[in-house]
């Protein structure tokens, strides 16, 4: 089963964006939590003015519930109203979702249009499939639509579920049920609650059997750590690999041998209750051998830090 997919870490995504843009034919939608005007996203805000001239169906929807987005945002809107484009939303609902579609191109991830961040993540797919299955479901979640059931599908032969809050957990778990190698986990933000309290003892079970468990959680803001060290401690006293990480991490992801959940939400309750959200589960090893490696690459950049801190300590 072959898909055809990049990932795009903190640098390639602003470039393969821009790229896309530029090239786009038919449609832009850009549905994010976070739109500054910063040197990243410069080319991409022209682009999109130049896109909808050439009568491109071109859609900025932006978060409008929340006081630290909504500035920039509304920054944002108002530069593009001086430069003619007027499609520029902002939602009542609190909107957390990634999600870039150009054409028959689609981004989804945790990347913002902001700055770069240290570890970013987000994955490009070619599928006019996929990208429709998820613009329908992210613009029907807008309008209050709420999803009873999950949203399964194949593209080229790849089975994948489109994941939202009602069912984020449950894929948690389920995924890392069928673990039989390893599960490594790259989280921005993690909380004890009732609920992850009990995936973290499912974690530990999994090592239990002989299972790799790897958890990196962003240690670098303060904000993060208020939640991220008491999720740290915890894992820890059971016996678990977790390090905080000594570099930015925004990124959301999970992966096994087999699975892969990439997306906007974060391993706390507030992700699974009164947002819009994001995230897109898929069985296909390539794509887990891809993500795993850029985990490692990632581990191993935070073991190289500690050790250089600890030797001039």
């Amino acid at each position: 089963m072959y898909l055809d997919f990049e990932i795009l870490s903190s640098a390639r995504f602003f470039k393969a964006l821009t790229d896309l843009v530029d090239h786009a034919k038919k449609r832009v939608y850009i549905i994010t939590y976070n739109f500054s005007l910063t040197r990243y996203t410069w080319d991409i805000v022209y682009g999109l003015v130049a896109k909808a001239k050439e009568n491109v169906d071109v859609k900025v929807i932006l978060n409008g519930a929340s006081s630290k987005a909504l500035k920039q945002n509304r920054k944002l809107g108002s530069y593009m109203n001086k430069l003619g484009f007027k499609n520029v939303v902002y939602t009542s609902k609190f909107l957390h979702t990634k999600l870039y579609v150009i054409d028959d191109y689609v981004i989804t991830g945790s990347h913002n249009l902001a700055r770069e961040v240290g570890v970013d993540i987000s994955l490009l797919i070619r599928s006019k499939k996929l990208a429709d299955k998820l613009l329908e479901v992210v613009l029907n979640s807008l309008k209050g639509y709420v999803y009873a059931q999950s949203i399964r599908g194949t593209i080229d032969g790849v089975p994948y579920e489109v994941v939202l809050n009602t069912s984020v957990i449950t894929k948690f778990f389920e995924i890392a049920k069928e673990a039989r190698d390893y599960i490594k986990i790259l989280m921005y933000l993690a909380s004890l609650s009732k609920v992850t309290k009990k995936f973290y003892m499912l974690l530990r079970e999994k090592a239990d059997e002989n299972v790799d468990i790897f958890v990196l959680l962003n240690g670098t803001e303060d904000m993060c750590l208020r939640y991220n060290r008491p999720v740290w401690e915890y894992m820890r006293n059971l016996g678990l690999e977790t390090m905080l990480s000594k570099i930015p991490v925004h990124a959301k992801l999970l992966v096994t041998e087999t699975m892969t959940l990439i997306g906007s939400h974060n391993l706390t309750s507030s992700s699974i209750a009164g947002r819009v959200e994001l995230s897109v589960a898929f069985r296909n090893a390539e794509m887990s051998e891809a993500l795993s490696y850029f985990f490692d690459n990632v581990w191993k950049t935070n073991l190289a830090k500690t050790a250089k801190r600890n030797a001039l300590s």
